[in-house]
């Protein structure tokens, strides 16, 4: 349908034609609704995901802004494993979608997602130091770039995935620092194979 005339419909019009048209032109005229968020969330999780599976970037992200907090989990619970393992570059990637979408999208999900899932993401992206006396020497934190927030834990990362993983890190800071210091903290702390593991349950159930 032409976007232009699609328009200038009546919202209830536009919610009819929406479920009528062929799967494939929904996310062009999505955008273009009175109401894009109810549009998007009448979606079932798995039309939702297919939906946007093959968009770039930035089309993607334009649709999430308005996804519920259940169709985010769906999709990152199917992005960003591959099968029982949490896959970094995957993570990473979603990361940069949620802050294409939202910085609140993606703060809800860094917030509302399972500690176990969000803790194994950032496990394979960073190495965070806790110094108890000083300020680490360069020798400690190694050739990748860090970076702290509050002087106390000193995250370091490749240079590739900083400008996302900062982002992301930084909108925690701001906004809960409980679930920043729970994180950082589970990140220093936490076993690898069992926080994956109870990770992947969860996962499981929430498929399930």
């Amino acid at each position: 349908m032409d976007q232009e005339a699609f328009e200038q419909l009546s919202q209830e019009e536009q919610e009819r034609i929406f479920h009528q048209i062929p799967f494939r032109e929904r996310g062009d005229l999505l955008l273009h609704s009175h109401n894009p968020t109810r549009l998007t969330q009448s979606l079932t999780q798995e039309e939702l995901y297919l939906l946007t599976r093959e968009m770039d970037l930035e089309e993607r992200g334009e649709i999430l802004r308005y996804a519920s907090l259940p169709q985010l989990f769906f999709i990152s619970d199917i992005d960003c494993w591959k099968k029982d393992r949490l896959h970094s570059k995957s993570f990473v990637q979603w990361l940069e979608t949620l802050l294409e979408a939202d910085e609140e999208r993606l703060l809800a999900w860094l917030v509302e997602m399972d500690y176990e899932t969000v803790v194994t993401g950032f496990k394979g992206l960073v190495r965070v130091l806790k110094p108890e006396w000083e300020y680490p020497s360069d020798e400690l934190l190694g050739d990748q770039p860090y970076f702290t927030l509050d002087e106390r834990y000193f995250i370091s990362v490749k240079e590739e995935n900083l400008e996302t993983v900062r982002r992301a890190i930084e909108i925690l800071f701001e906004n809960t620092r409980s679930r920043y210091t729970a994180i950082l903290e589970g990140i220093l702390g936490e076993m690898d194979y069992e926080l994956e593991e109870e990770a992947f349950q969860k996962r499981s159930l929430r498929l399930a």
